[in-house]
């Protein structure tokens, strides 16, 4: 019955995301972007003047809205409790890599299958790169690959993040003279900054019954809840391997998703 529930809430959560995405065309963001999380950091990158490539340049409030909804979605349920300091270097590393994979490569989850539901049949080749990559993962993590534990941080480290988004929320708002602002391109269409917003906050705070138990140190984030059930299917259960494995896996699509 609980693996039946699992899957019944990521089956919603994607269906809220995918109508979600739509609407934000509907109200300006580019046709074949949508709700696209690589794409919206690269803007907001360009907007805060970090790049300057001038076709993508706009600060999204679609990011904004998934950390403060997320945030304030584990504080409410209580269950905000910042964690971090395993193997960082590595993990940036990582990350840095995922964002060339899917700005170049198309790697971004969202916007493939935005794109594969709109007929871009490029998109299959991104479908066929993500189920490698988590492969790939599977068959270091059964060789003993872990990126350790991480441990409690103080508040205040995992608060900055959040208010980060605030400031950056504040500016665009009232003084977005100080940011860039793309005249074509990409960059230049989006939804109304309210609409935006309140896309972000919805996908990053569902509903109890998608955000699917306690997670302590993390928002209600579906990609997480999906990482879990993707974790069972890829590895052939919960019940066949060692605790430990199943937590390495786990984490590693966590990370990925």
């Amino acid at each position: 019955m609980k693996l039946k529930n699992e899957k019944l809430a990521i089956i919603l959560a994607g269906l809220a995301i995918g109508v979600i995405a739509v609407l934000l065309v509907l109200f300006g963001n580019p046709t074949n972007m949508g709700f696209c999380i690589a794409c919206f950091l690269r803007d907001t990158a360009g907007g805060l003047k970090l790049h300057t490539a001038a076709v993508v340049q706009y600060v999204r409030p679609e990011i904004i809205g998934l950390v403060l909804g997320s945030f304030l979605m584990a504080c409410l349920k209580k269950e905000w409790a910042p964690k971090g300091g395993s193997a960082p270097l590595t993990r940036f590393i990582l990350g840095f890599f995922v964002m060339v994979g899917c700005l170049a490569f198309l790697g971004c989850p969202f916007r493939m299958i935005l794109r594969l539901a709109g007929g871009d049949l490029n998109a299959l080749f991104g479908l066929l790169g993500f189920a490698g990559g988590i492969l790939a993962g599977v068959f270091f993590l059964n060789k003993g690959y872990s990126l350790k534990r991480t441990y409690r941080q103080p508040r205040l480290e995992g608060m900055a993040f959040p208010i980060v988004q605030v400031v950056i929320l504040v500016i665009l708002v009232f003084f977005s003279s100080l940011l860039a602002f793309s005249e074509s391109g990409p960059g230049s269409k989006h939804a109304p900054v309210l609409i935006s917003l309140a896309a972000g906050l919805i996908v990053g705070a569902p509903h109890p019954s998608v955000h699917g138990g306690r997670h302590p140190g993390r928002g209600a984030v579906p990609g997480k809840q999906a990482a879990a059930g993707l974790h069972r299917h890829l590895c052939g259960g919960a019940g066949r391997q060692p605790d430990s494995q199943r937590r390495h896996r786990y984490h590693l699509l966590q990370a990925w998703l």
